[in-house]
């Protein structure tokens, strides 16, 4: 699967040697594919015959750079995910994001570089890039300002940014998708609020809603979206819930009502054995007829808290390194490892022989970023900058247990920032003279007891 798709613009008279030449331009630049999409300014009317020779065109350019070709088959915005279906049942889809929707002509490379860090953090790895514009002609530059394309002056280093998010989510795409907390979305809440002249992203609860995805998110507790719908759907009547996620805790946060069958749905879940919060006020039931509103619903399996306390997050669940054991024949990057997100520590362990008793030194050579040196069992001590040099004392003939900790930045668990990170050496156990300081070396003593990758 790609990872970048280009959101073509059509938004102006489309002619097949200028659609020849933009469509070159986007496969020079890195992207993985395009969908054209009709936009505001469009000339050449949609489905017409015209329309068809155009996207003719299109097909075959895509096929010819090797780009993916998509249709977008409605004029102008789509729906495309069925009520949230499609997703479901492919949760692998779920990572589909697109981004940078009308942010203006003065975001730049880094300014795409920050969004996009912050949503491969999230587990995003398709990108569709919002947009490129076929044609600047009088309205259409302002439409959906800025154009990523040819009439961006930072188009031609485009292919950098490109580039590095390929290799970031193609790290990221590996292994399956895990989540096990799912939040209710208030869509029956907000729609009850819906008043005239009130913009949906006015409405009351919205913000609040707002604030409990940002707390999950900050505090690395991943969730999937579900609607009452599909949650009552997949819900048989003993209480199980029969999705593709096996989620083990359901979150209803700061809604104010939500349908009969879903509080019911809620109750066989809690019954069954999933964990069900309610977060703030505790939302009323809507019943099928006029006044048919409950504010007692929940069975006494049902949690309500009034916020989202430290403790509550504490319980919630989040993903977790697992346990992995690996037979190194070489010394790796973690991310070559399987674990290019991953902040914190890793234990390399190694038995080695000495020949000759004497005072020796540990070089670790190239470490990402600190590390705690055990011999024997025995606490060393801690080596978190260059020269990653530890004396380790006198030691006697024969066999000694090592144990290296290394642990690296938050940056890869928080923000997917491709740090390296590892133990890397080459690492070396050198004897050194008697009346040596510490961090010189006497290179011509050095033992045959050697720690290699």
């Amino acid at each position: 699967m790609p990872h970048t798709i280009a959101q073509y613009f059509l938004n102006h008279r489309l002619d097949h040697d200028e659609l020849r030449r933009q469509i070159a331009l986007i496969a020079e630049a890195g992207y993985e594919g395009l969908f054209a999409e009709p936009r505001c300014g469009l000339l050449t009317p949609f489905d017409s015959e015209a329309w068809w020779r155009a996207m003719d065109v299109i097909v075959r350019e895509c096929e010819r750079h090797g780009l993916q070709c998509w249709i977008w088959d409605e004029d102008y915005f789509p729906s495309g995910i069925a009520g949230g279906r499609v997703t479901l049942e492919n949760p692998g889809l779920r990572c589909k994001e697109l981004t940078l929707a009308v942010v203006g002509d003065e975001f730049a490379i880094r300014d795409f570089k920050a969004i996009l860090d912050y949503h491969l953090a999230l587990g995003c790895t398709f990108f569709a890039m919002h947009g490129l514009s076929y044609s600047f002609d009088g309205p259409c530059k302002d439409e959906v300002p800025p154009s990523l394309f040819f009439q961006h002056t930072q188009f031609p280093h485009m292919r950098a940014l490109l580039d590095y998010t390929h290799r970031t989510a193609a790290q990221l795409t590996g292994g399956e998708h895990v989540c096990e907390l799912a939040v209710l979305y208030p869509f029956t809440s907000l729609a009850c609020q819906i008043v005239h002249q009130v913009q949906f992203p006015n409405l009351p609860d919205e913000e609040a809603f707002h604030v409990t995805a940002e707390t999950l998110l900050s505090n690395q507790r991943d969730f999937d979206l579900i609607d009452e719908v599909t949650l009552r759907e997949k819900t048989d009547v003993t209480g199980k819930l029969k999705t593709p996620e096996k989620y083990r805790v359901i979150v209803v946060a700061n809604m104010r009502y939500i349908e009969q069958a879903t509080a019911d749905c809620l109750n066989r879940l809690a019954a069954a054995g999933t964990r069900v919060v309610v977060v703030g006020s505790m939302p009323r039931a809507i019943g099928a007829g006029p006044g048919q509103l409950r504010a007692t619903w929940a069975n006494g399996s049902v949690e309500h808290h009034e916020s989202l306390t430290a403790t509550l997050l504490t319980s919630l669940p989040y993903l977790t390194a697992a346990p992995r054991r690996f037979e190194l024949d070489a010394l790796r990057p973690w991310s070559a490892l399987g674990y290019p997100t991953f902040s914190g520590a890793a234990i390399y362990r190694r038995t080695f022989e000495l020949r000759q008793a004497g005072r020796y030194v540990l070089d670790l050579g190239r470490v990402e970023e600190s590390a705690a040196v055990k011999l024997n069992d025995e606490a060393i001590t801690v080596a978190a900058w260059r020269p990653y040099v530890v004396d380790l004392g006198e030691l006697s003939a024969g066999k000694h247990a090592l144990e290296i900790e290394v642990r690296n930045g938050p940056a890869n668990r928080d923000r997917a920032s491709g740090l390296t990170s590892g133990l890397l050496g080459s690492v070396r156990l050198l004897r050194r003279s008697h009346l040596a300081t510490i961090g010189q070396t006497d290179h011509k003593r050095k033992t045959n007891a050697k720690i290699d990758p």
